[in-house]
């Protein structure tokens, strides 16, 4: 039997089965799941894997193997060793979901979003919400209207009022996305909006902090009418990218990755104060915003002082 995975941790997942309309608890069979050895996390919410039938519970399952991933998207987490973490497997978009002023617009660590998206493949959207509050202040409009220029989608939305919710719901349409972002942002109250019956935890901002309280624990898929399916995440405070090379997150850049092997020094060129460094160069002549920039040199020296990711033939 072929299952979708939904959700879980550790050796219990919620899998719907091809063929079936309900959930059903299976665990996995064996100390190591085949196909996901080396791994963090074995599965990921949107794995196919494969089951056969808990001759104890005729209304569960046993997982016996799981399907190679077109893709994942990964973070390094630091509690398991150097192994990456995948949040979401088979996804055709990531949805980096962020507000303008409350919680407070944080453009590095959407820049890491983004960066791991590029990384893996998989294109990336920026949602932009509470439009009908917030007001982008102008380093916040500045990186706004940057992300456009080097061609990130930025979709306006007000989960309040409805605006933009047809156009982002008709964008989504047939995809498998990923939702990302910080607590507080709005994750759930979309997955409520676009999934019926999703009944997602809504928390409010901790008024102290103006910032996000944990409500969603762990990834979840949601299928909604027309052939979606959402994958929501925890809200997250920090995003360490997770396998790349400081090539990789050159090219993960669009403005930069133009820029890849024009440098004096070449690929050992650390984009600094190098004389012939092309990234620098760019940023002199406003190719670059130097906010983009800040961004890229801090992740390249959090690269660097991190073990590398371990990974499996299909990457995760």
């Amino acid at each position: 039997m072929r299952g979708l995975v939904l959700r879980g941790a550790w050796n219990t997942f919620a899998i719907r089965l091809e063929g079936e309309d309900r959930e059903r608890d299976c665990v996995l069979k064996g100390k190591v799941l085949k196909g996901a050895e080396g791994r963090y996390n074995a599965l990921a919410p949107g794995d196919w894997v494969d089951c056969e039938p808990d001759p104890l519970r005729p209304d569960r399952g046993l997982i016996v193997s799981v399907e190679a991933r077109a893709n994942a998207f990964c973070r390094y987490n630091q509690k398991g060793a150097g192994a990456p973490q995948a949040l979401a497997a088979n996804i055709g978009l990531v949805l980096c979901m962020t507000t303008a002023a409350s919680p407070p617009f944080r453009p590095r660590f959407l820049d890491r979003l983004l960066m791991q998206a590029a990384f893996e493949g998989v294109p990336a959207v920026i949602i932009l919400n509470k439009i009908d509050g917030d007001s982008p202040d102008a380093e916040a409009a500045s990186r706004l209207a940057d992300y456009r220029r080097i061609g990130y989608e930025v979709l306006p939305l007000s989960l309040k009022t409805g605006a933009g919710l047809e156009a982002l719901r008709q964008r989504l349409a047939g995809l498998s996305a990923l939702l990302v972002g910080q607590s507080g942002v709005g994750k759930s109250t979309l997955i409520n909006a676009l999934v019926p019956g999703a009944a997602a935890a809504v928390g409010a901002l901790n008024r102290k902090w103006d910032r996000g309280t944990h409500t969603t624990t762990q990834g979840a898929l949601f299928e909604a009418p027309g052939g979606t399916r959402l994958i929501d995440t925890p809200g997250l405070r920090r995003f360490a990218p997770c396998g790349m090379t400081a090539a990789d997150a050159l090219l993960a850049m669009p403005e930069l990755a133009p820029l890849a092997g024009r440098c004096a020094f070449g690929l050992s060129c650390a984009h600094e104060t190098e004389p012939g460094c092309a990234v620098q160069a760019a940023l002199a002549r406003g190719d670059i915003h130097p906010g983009r920039c800040e961004s890229f040199l801090r992740i390249l020296k959090e690269l660097q002082a991190l073990p590398p990711c371990h990974f499996t033939a299909d990457r995760v």
